[in-house]
């Protein structure tokens, strides 16, 4: 879904059921948080990659779902905007992924104004949701936030949500590029000899001595099957 489709799925400005927000390849959206923090839980994945199922992990868990990781889940109401067939904007359930968390994690606050993406897939890497902060305080009038408990409820098939968790993935280390001189460049000079600083030339000769002096081998190469 992209910032220009209609998350309501009606195509209407009429009342609808509320749903789940789930971000998938190539979706780009923008949302203002409604709750004041996000609810969160853990969760095993059964069955097999395509046709599995996430299930919430609880104490009467099958000691079996235990063999494999464990995954965190979020959730929380927002408006989501869509400008067709004019600019509105939908309540939705956001979920928010143990990847994603990572970003919203100690920035998080009601009224928020995020951009959501998900690049598409390519052969190379998989890449996660991420999320950029546009505004710390939106400025449109908000309503109060509306319960997601039912909704969450509906995904995993159950009656009652336990106590909310908090995603135990580290924090991300935040570093910045340093101003420097560049390191020297390895040239070969106009005789073919190398022009390395001489301390690594030095120690490089010796460790080829030293190997030669070990395998009788003027390569510096070991001789027949050793290794």
């Amino acid at each position: 879904m992209s910032d220009e489709q209609n998350p309501s799925g009606e195509g209407s400005r009429g009342e609808y059921a509320l749903r789940l927000l789930r971000v998938k390849w190539g979706d780009v959206f923008k949302v203002v948080t409604l709750s004041p923090s996000y609810y969160g839980l853990l969760t095993h994945f059964v069955g097999k990659k395509g046709s599995g199922r996430s299930e919430i992990c609880r104490d009467d868990c099958p000691p079996a779902w235990h063999r494999g990781p464990l995954y965190w889940k979020g959730y929380c109401a927002v408006l989501v905007h869509s400008s067709r067939p004019t600019s509105l904007w939908y309540p939705a359930v956001l979920e928010i992924t143990e990847h994603c968390e990572a970003d919203l994690r100690e920035v998080y606050r009601r009224g928020q104004l995020w951009r959501f993406s998900k690049p598409k897939q390519d052969s190379r890497r998989h890449k996660g949701i991420m999320a950029q902060l546009l505004a710390k305080q939106f400025s449109m009038a908000l309503p109060e936030p509306f319960d997601i408990r039912p909704v969450v409820c509906n995904i995993y098939h159950v009656t009652e949500l336990p106590p909310s968790v908090a995603n135990s993935m580290p924090a991300r280390v935040l570093v910045q590029p340093l101003e420097g001189p560049a390191p020297p460049e390895s040239r070969q000079s106009s005789d073919g000899s190398s022009t390395e600083p001489l301390a690594f030339r030095e120690a490089l000769d010796a460790w080829k001595k030293r190997y030669q002096h070990l395998h009788g081998d003027s390569n510096g190469s070991p001789k027949g099957g050793e290794q």
